[in-house]
């Protein structure tokens, strides 16, 4: 089951990665259910197996929090795809452009 979690999860890296840089909604959609399984999987291992060690939800739980930050940043990426332009606005300071006087 752990090696299924894994090649899961490295499923859903290259899916997101190559969505994100390509801005293509069908395949951020896919990386966002993988995703959604390895949450799954880890909230097995944490809440649903029969004897689990203080590593093992340590570990899980670690997992659980950084999928969830990954969902999220999926969600942006996503919203930004369908969007077709930027989401998040660009402001003048940060770009480097003077106000006009």
């Amino acid at each position: 089951a752990t090696v299924l979690i894994v090649v899961v999860h490295f499923l859903a890296f290259r899916f997101g990665t190559r969505g994100n840089l390509t801005e293509s909604l069908p395949i951020l959609v896919v990386s966002l259910i993988l995703l959604l399984i390895v949450s799954f999987g880890s909230v097995y291992y944490m809440w649903l197996q029969t004897y689990v060690l203080r590593l093992d939800l340590g570990i899980s739980a670690t997992s659980l929090a950084i999928n969830g930050l990954t969902v999220l940043l999926c969600l942006v990426a996503l919203r930004n795809a369908s969007s077709g332009g930027d989401a998040i606005p660009s402001f003048p300071a940060m770009s480097g452009a003077t106000p006009a006087q």
